[in-house]
């Protein structure tokens, strides 16, 4: 089925119970998504009539079954239920003691990581006086992450815990820079899509400035949200068509200062998916040198770490793009690196 991408501006209301209607998506989502961490088993799927995911899915597990919304909620129901279609958004997931409207995606996870996980772990460290460095690795979804691992293209990040993470609704930068930083889907922290700028609740640089704690978040040239702190920003000094390496530079020197929340937002896997695929050559060797940056950092730092990516990227017909509720824009590898010495 071609897949149609256009811009839909929705005014609508709330039906039943879970999750409410988003105000802005990114595509026609009529339908449903149905995928687990490898496989889309359906792509906008609209049942005829009331249908068991259990009948359509052959690696059932309702365990951890969660289901994403049109708002950027994620439910999770623990248990089967039918799915019917109820208008142009999605459809409902019902139980006999539950209705979920506008389900744009089931996820048949393995486990229950949602990147949003990564505010909680950072905050919990804080907290426990500990210090921590987030690296958002822009665009590097789970798809990505297993063709570099296959590759050897990785050998620092393969050494690390990992795990598959879901990612939020609608999954572009905005949406998952915000849910990694407040801990809450798009339908609390208000950050939807490219055009949503303020948290509409405090991140985890607010909770270090309550704490007395000092962080510091590196940026490339622009300010994509507006956090209780003010990013650092870089421009492509070398004009070598990347600003990544200047990010590395500020951040290998901030390492050895007394920060106890380090934010580093690597942006060029993205750049290159999107002009090449996923798992281009060209993709896949910048990679490489990410994973050499990280590597050197990790190597800087005796605190611990979480490496996560807001996003991941499928392919298109000029490269790659992301914004679909399908497994490869939607899981993503979450790394973790304990304190050095624990």
């Amino acid at each position: 089925m071609m897949k149609k991408i256009i811009v839909l501006f929705l005014a609508l209301v709330i039906f039943g119970t879970g999750c409410q209607r988003a105000t802005a998506t990114t595509e026609d989502i009529q339908g449903v998504n149905l995928f687990d961490r490898d496989t889309d088993y359906e792509t906008y799927f609209v049942p005829e009539t009331s249908i068991a995911v259990s009948d359509l899915i052959p690696e059932f597990n309702s365990a951890n079954m969660a289901l994403i919304c049109s708002d950027g909620s994620t439910v999770y129901p623990m248990s089967d239920g039918v799915i019917r279609e109820t208008s142009a958004i999605g459809v409902s997931f019902e139980t006999a003691t539950m209705q979920v409207d506008d389900v744009v995606s089931i996820y048949m996870g393995q486990n229950r990581y949602s990147i949003t996980d990564t505010y909680r772990d950072a905050k919990q460290i804080l907290e426990d006086n500990g210090r921590v460095m987030i690296v958002l690795l822009d665009g590097f979804g789970n798809y990505a992450y297993k063709r570099a691992l296959e590759s050897g293209q990785i050998p620092y990040l393969s050494t690390l815990e990992e795990h598959e993470a879901l990612s939020v609704y609608v999954p572009v930068t905005n949406a998952g820079f915000a849910a990694m930083i407040t801990g809450q889907g798009p339908d609390v922290n208000g950050v939807h899509d490219r055009s949503y700028r303020d948290l509409k609740v405090q991140s985890i640089f607010g909770d270090a400035l309550e704490m007395g704690k000092k962080s510091i978040l590196i940026e490339a040239d622009i300010q994509i949200l507006n956090t209780e702190i003010a990013p650092e920003l870089h421009v492509d000094v070398n004009g070598d068509g990347n600003i990544d390496d200047e990010i590395f530079e500020q951040a290998k020197e901030v390492v050895g200062e007394d920060y106890d929340l380090i934010f580093i937002h690597f942006h060029g896997i993205d750049d290159r998916g999107h002009d090449f695929g996923p798992d281009a050559e060209e993709t896949m060797a910048y990679v490489q040198v990410i994973d050499g940056y990280v590597e050197t950092l990790a190597s800087l730092w005796d605190g611990n770490m979480i490496l996560t990516a807001d996003h991941g990227m499928d392919f298109d017909e000029e490269g790659g793009y992301h914004g679909r509720g399908n497994t490869m824009d939607m899981v993503v590898p979450y790394f973790t690196r304990e304190c050095v010495g624990q």
